[in-house]
């Protein structure tokens, strides 16, 4: 789930922010975390070029304790 380790300190705005994970949240904040999460504290810029976010993408699931398929194209 979204903003749900105890004990990090998430800003309100991913707080507020309901469900899992899925390929398509993890790519847009990954993406450009600022507009996906307006008002986030985070201070990264995102990854722009597709390549490379997909990458991570597929990096993230493989540390999975039951990694999910990768959807096509990724």
């Amino acid at each position: 789930d979204i903003a749900s380790i105890d004990g990090y300190a998430y800003s309100n705005v991913l707080q507020e922010k309901e469900g899992a994970w899925t390929f398509e949240a993890l790519t847009r904040f990954l993406h450009k975390p600022k507009v996906w999460a307006k008002g986030t504290k985070m201070g990264y810029n995102g990854v722009r070029k597709e390549s490379d976010l997909a990458n991570v993408v597929a990096y993230l699931n493989s540390l999975a304790s039951s990694p999910a398929e990768l959807p096509a194209g990724q």
